[in-house]
């Protein structure tokens, strides 16, 4: 039972290390993952994911669901613009996201292909996202972080909102 548990959560390909999502995971963090979540269900806005890096699955990173499939997403004046509507998400408007990239770009709209999804680090400024290398495809997503368990003191839930 206990072997099914750690393989239902536990990342096998350790997230490469960043500052990309602080101040809600730092570097160093440890964090469990649920695998399963999304065989019931589909990412939403706001779910902090692991996912195959595009161009190196050997890669794992971990980021912030802003848009899904068919939605347009502009960033302006530092906030997210989902359908041409300020995103009301409180884990995505509490943030300022730079414009950057090819697909982030100042007065740049774009559409999110079918089966993908659009994801940005918290911490923009200092974030390789979908702005720079475009959008995470539905079947390279692992699963959604929910429990930071190390350090000590920073353990427990993740609060993504």
């Amino acid at each position: 039972f206990l072997a099914s548990l750690i393989k239902s959560h536990i990342v096998p390909v350790p997230p490469e290390p960043s500052v990309s999502m602080s101040p809600i995971i730092e570097r160093g963090d440890v964090f469990l993952v649920n695998k399963s979540i999304y065989r019931k269900s589909r990412p939403q806005k706001g779910d902090i994911i692991v996912f195959d890096y595009p161009y190196d699955t050997k890669k794992a990173f971990v980021k912030r669901v802003i848009a899904q499939e068919n939605d347009s997403v502009e960033i302006k004046s530092g906030k997210v613009y989902i359908n041409d509507m300020l995103d009301p998400e409180q884990s995505i408007a509490k943030n300022t996201y730079l414009n950057d990239g090819q697909f982030g770009g100042i007065n740049q709209k774009i559409k999110i292909p079918d089966g993908h999804y659009y994801v940005l680090g918290d911490n923009s400024g200092h974030s390789k996202d979908s702005r720079h290398w475009g959008f995470v495809a539905e079947r390279n997503i692992i699963g959604k972080v929910y429990k930071i368990i190390y350090p000590f003191n920073r353990s427990g839930p993740l609060n993504s909102n």
